[in-house]
């Protein structure tokens, strides 16, 4: 892990998971229709797209908050089993269980389900904020990554974060389901998204230009992850496209919230936007080359820099 950065002694990170889940990978020989497919191994990880970018953010040298809501019927089983400092948890209680996301690899092919999770309504999210508000103060950074809960609305989601941005901290955003009219209502500090969500945000495939419209409305980076084609970055200064690195390919998941944290260590420690794109292409790229939920770590992401330098 690396040596912790000090940015600035007075600011603070948070991740804010509203769905966290369990990651069940499950390994088998094939999948065919109809017949039964055998489990050879599988791995159960406590995990969550907040978590995932807090964990790669630790590996950067960064050290946040990790925030979440947590089903009460499995509140002790996650906290015993999520691979964070217990410390520097802060979380708010929902009804029934944490979800389950499930991977099932088979040779070359992957099948992702994701299920269902419990019910939660807006006084858990109230909660949780109040408590995030409670401890940190204006201009530290509110990462928010992932998908919404059941009974929480797009309505809700942008209250939470104009609240928190009335507060006076920064709301970095990764998530796919707000449309361009919400997202420009919120004017987060930075809006990350793949390829395939900025597609079916815009309605086009003339990202730039897209991306330069959110930024004249307020927000202040957008980037567009894009897979083997390498990361589009804006922001109201410049337009900035970094290549992909060249890995072997073993599982995306991770890979996302890795280049996110990367993103976001990037800016905090003054790296140009050049720089800050080449370091979350190279935690996605090392996210991409491990199995099951696979998180980038300072080793690989070292070496992987060379490569775009």
């Amino acid at each position: 892990m690396a040596q912790r950065i000090e940015v600035d002694k007075m600011s603070k990170v948070f991740t804010l998971t509203l769905n966290p889940c369990f990651d069940v990978t499950l390994f088998v020989d094939e999948v065919k229709n109809n017949a039964v497919s055998r489990v050879k191994n599988e791995v159960k990880q406590a995990a969550g797209k907040g978590i995932n970018v807090g964990k790669v953010l630790c590996e950067l040298g960064i050290f946040p908050y990790y925030c979440m809501l947590l089903g009460a019927n499995s509140i002790d089983e996650y906290l015993q089993n999520v691979d964070i400092d217990k410390q520097q948890i802060i979380y708010a209680k929902t009804k029934g269980n944490v979800r389950e996301n499930l991977t099932v690899r088979a040779k070359d092919e992957t099948y992702k389900i994701n299920r269902m999770s419990s019910p939660c309504d807006y006084s858990a999210v109230q909660e949780l904020v109040n408590r995030i508000v409670d401890c940190g103060q204006k201009d530290d950074i509110v990462i928010i990554a992932g998908s919404l809960p059941l009974g929480l609305s797009n309505g809700d989601f942008v209250k939470m974060c104009k609240d928190l941005k009335q507060q006076g901290f920064k709301i970095a955003i990764d998530c796919d389901f707000l449309c361009r009219e919400e997202l420009v209502d919120i004017k987060p500090w930075m809006f990350k998204v793949n390829d395939d969500e900025f597609h079916k945000l815009c309605g086009s495939d003339d990202f730039k230009a897209h991306a330069q419209s959110l930024c004249s409305n307020g927000i202040e980076y957008v980037v567009i992850t894009m897979g083997e084609k390498g990361i589009l970055g804006v922001n109201k200064e410049q337009t900035v496209s970094v290549p992909s690195v060249k890995v072997d390919i073993k599982s995306t998941v991770g890979a996302g919230d890795s280049a996110f944290a990367g993103l976001i260590a990037g800016v905090e420690t003054g790296k140009s936007f050049q720089d800050t794109l080449k370091l979350a292409s190279a935690c996605g790229g090392s996210a991409v080359s491990k199995d099951a939920t696979g998180l980038a770590d300072i080793v690989s992401v070292e070496k992987l820099l060379k490569t775009l330098n």
